[in-house]
């Protein structure tokens, strides 16, 4: 192709990315991740990762509210927030709570997301997404 009078070549594939999610029981824990980099051949390149490890005891991983419950909590938090009303869609997410020693305690929390909107005077309004205490246990 062709932009401002500079030739440009076809793109090219250097090398591939795997990006690893840490997950307990299915809920994603925020911020856990590996992502490897390697070349075409199959050669490890690069490798980036946040896994600490997670404490035997402490985790908070369930929540007594009902899901009615939660779903309140989460209208009047992203009311205070300043979201638009609508629906919003509702997810779980475990937060990691560092120790001294450098290990994490699990805490659940719900994530409410309300979805962007275009607007007919051409702004859009970003989504919002909260965290949604649970009183985990």
């Amino acid at each position: 192709s062709r932009e401002d009078g500079v030739m440009t070549s076809a793109p090219e594939l250097h090398s591939y990315k795997t990006f690893i999610a840490r997950s307990v029981n299915g809920i994603p824990v925020q911020g856990h991740r590996a992502v490897l980099t390697h070349a075409k051949d199959g050669s490890l390149r690069k490798v980036l990762v946040a896994w600490p490890a997670l404490a035997t005891t402490g985790h908070r991983l369930t929540s007594r509210l009902s899901l009615t419950q939660v779903k309140t909590r989460a209208a009047t938090t992203l009311v205070r927030e300043g979201a638009r009303p609508g629906a919003a869609a509702l997810s779980w997410r475990y937060l990691p709570q560092p120790a001294a020693n450098g290990e994490v305690t699990l805490k659940l929390v719900a994530i409410a997301r309300v979805p962007g909107k275009a607007n007919a005077d051409g702004t859009v309004e970003e989504p919002r997404i909260v965290e949604v205490d649970v009183d985990a246990e």
